[in-house]
């Protein structure tokens, strides 16, 4: 069987190494700096499943939290709000797989595509965002709450000025290398 070894890579507060990404789990440690975090959302077709590596994580499912500690693990259903932060002074790091796939897998092919050209692009987020939508790809996940509010703002103003910024361009060299692998 062979494996791929892949690049780390990720924006912000957030580092990733996938461990895994196939048709059946796209499984990765997520590495995240002190009071980083991810707002309210949830995943339309895979359950999440988090296992803290080291660390304690804060994670809000509905209206519950939970701090889940070093060797501790949640899983979150399909279509379960929650939230993801590290409240500490310490980084944190976990292990996160999703089951089934669905296109989280194609989500984050697009941004190691986005790494392999510039590994330090802060828009790196936004731009898979848009390619994934361009591509009629599933939502990696679906935000609540104002953040979905501005999210939706901002990629219709992605839509309108994806030609001037290029975006257009990197959407069709994503396209054509996908259609090569093919």
């Amino acid at each position: 069987m062979e494996s791929t070894i892949y690049p780390e890579f990720g924006w912000m507060k957030e580092r990733f190494k996938i461990i895994q990404l196939n048709n059946e789990i796209c499984e990765f440690d997520w590495t995240i700096q002190p009071k980083g975090s991810v707002p309210e959302h949830f995943h339309r077709d895979s359950d999440e499943y988090f296992k803290v590596l080291i660390g304690e994580l804060t994670i809000k499912v509905k209206d519950k939290i939970n701090i889940v500690k070093t060797g501790e693990a949640l899983l979150i259903p399909k279509l379960t709000n929650h939230s993801v932060s590290n409240n500490s002074n310490e980084i944190v790091k976990c292990r996160v797989y999703f089951k089934p796939v669905a296109d989280q897998g194609k989500f984050f092919q697009i941004l190691l595509f986005l790494n392999r050209i510039n590994p330090n692009d802060g828009n790196a987020l936004f731009k898979a965002m848009y390619i994934s939508e361009q591509m009629n790809y599933k939502e990696f996940s679906t935000l609540q709450g104002g953040m979905k509010f501005m999210m939706n703002i901002f990629m219709s103003l992605f839509k309108l000025i994806a030609p001037i910024i290029g975006w257009k361009k990197l959407l069709k060299e994503y396209a054509a290398r996908q259609q090569a692998n093919r």
